[in-house]
């Protein structure tokens, strides 16, 4: 399928409604305590909500474009380390400052893998896409 500027309202609506879809489900199922924290309002959520939105995006993006399965695959990185942060990751260590005074410490955190692997994963994806500057 040949996506267009036009096509793009379809699609943030298919997105929209790929998002709204899975989170009845995770709703009807109630979704596992474990998986839900405080937000910064007192409000229990998910945690682990940002892959929803991300996995309906890499479904759009994959068929409207096929040959976007390398930004796909980035996108599934970036989810899969936010989820082992938010899964595992220590309310302890929190902020940029935070993961590194860990390391100071001799504490290796998931925000730390994080932030590390993000960054990697970005520059080969680039690299990788549009090759390096001689």
């Amino acid at each position: 399928m040949n996506a267009s500027i036009s096509s793009v309202p379809i699609g943030l609506a298919i997105v929209t409604c790929i998002t709204i879809g899975l989170t009845i489900l995770m709703l009807q199922v109630k979704w596992s305590k474990r998986y839900c924290r405080l937000n910064a309002f007192g409000d229990v959520i998910p945690v682990t909500f940002g892959v929803v939105p991300a996995f309906a995006l890499m479904l759009v993006m994959f068929v409207w474009h096929p040959a976007s399965l390398a930004s796909c695959i980035l996108l599934s990185g970036f989810c899969i380390v936010g989820c082992l942060d938010d899964i595992y990751g220590s309310p302890a260590y929190r902020g940029i400052r935070g993961h590194l005074s860990a390391l100071q410490r001799g504490t290796v955190t998931t925000g730390l893998v994080k932030l590390i692997a993000s960054p990697v994963m970005a520059t080969v994806f680039a690299t990788s896409q549009y090759g390096t500057q001689n």
